[in-house]
């Protein structure tokens, strides 16, 4: 069973489904608001997603609005068309800035998932208990290939932001959301952050304090539980080795035992060379004072 994919899958790349998943909100969010300022004549600042409305007949617009805007992001040009009976949508042809945005956002989440998986099948982990899965993980920030596709979502989070503020201050031809700058930014400053940490989050690394790169690591097989599959991420992971190992040279090789029963630590210090032993054996007896 390839428990790996499996873990990578919904672990690993979590951020990156947290990032379409906010784009796509914002996207939907922006659209409907601007939309429905236009509609209403308002020129107040409405979240029109979350408000209650009791108004059966503003209720019924905002939803035919929501039912075209959401059809709208999956398309780069749009003509008139009849929705339902009573929902007229355009009136004109032209592109749709709704669609460009979404699907931007899909394409750059859709090459950050198959650069992910292809170096995935090139490693050819199975086991998410496996060193050798954990290893791949940890250094996958470093990868070029990876840095491009993380590099790709980064960059047309700024590109999005930019271009959503441009729009709305007027400095874009052809375009605008009926709102503007200031309104923007009180009504999606939350979801705007989220995009953004969600994006950087696929360039941070967070590699065990351990000599986790050595051959020994690699080789070992690792309990983990049912649970850790789909909820504990391998830099979580990570920590707990890394704190088992500093319990069990101070003298509690429990915890140790227990996550890696066939992991030497004596072999994984002495395979970081004279040098670093020597290193490691002083900042131990440090603690143990």
């Amino acid at each position: 069973m390839c428990t790996a994919w499996i873990h990578f899958l919904l672990v690993e790349l979590r951020p990156v489904f947290v990032f379409y998943t906010s784009a796509r909100g914002l996207i939907l969010k922006l659209a409907v608001d601007a939309m429905m300022a236009n509609e209403m004549a308002n020129s107040g600042v409405v979240d029109w997603n979350d408000i209650c409305i009791r108004n059966q007949t503003i209720a019924a617009k905002r939803d035919c609005v929501k039912k075209a805007v959401s059809e709208a992001m999956w398309r780069v040009s749009y003509e008139p068309y009849l929705t339902d009976p009573d929902c007229y949508v355009s009136h004109a042809s032209g592109y749709s800035m709704v669609g460009l945005f979404h699907l931007s956002a899909f394409g750059v989440t859709a090459l950050f998932l198959c650069i992910s998986l292809l170096l995935l099948a090139c490693n050819g982990a199975r086991d998410f208990t496996s060193g050798q899965y954990l290893v791949f993980t940890w250094d996958l920030e470093k990868k070029c290939l990876y840095k491009v596709g993380a590099f790709a979502i980064l960059a047309y989070t700024g590109v999005a932001i930019y271009m959503a503020f441009s729009i709305a201050a007027g400095h874009v031809t052809g375009a605008s959301v009926g709102l503007d700058p200031m309104q923007m930014l009180h009504l999606a400053w939350t979801d705007m952050a989220l995009l953004l940490f969600s994006a950087i989050a696929l360039l941070l690394p967070c590699a065990p304090a351990f000599n986790w790169q050595s051959s020994i690591v690699e080789n070992t097989e690792f309990n983990r539980s049912l649970f850790n599959l789909i909820k504990q991420s391998n830099d979580s992971f990570g920590q707990d080795i890394t704190n088992a190992i500093v319990r069990a040279h101070l003298g509690n090789p429990e915890d140790i035992q227990e996550l890696a029963p066939d992991l030497d630590i004596n072999r994984l210090r002495a395979d970081r060379g004279d040098d670093s032993e020597e290193e490691s054996d002083g900042d131990f007896r440090t603690w143990r004072e």
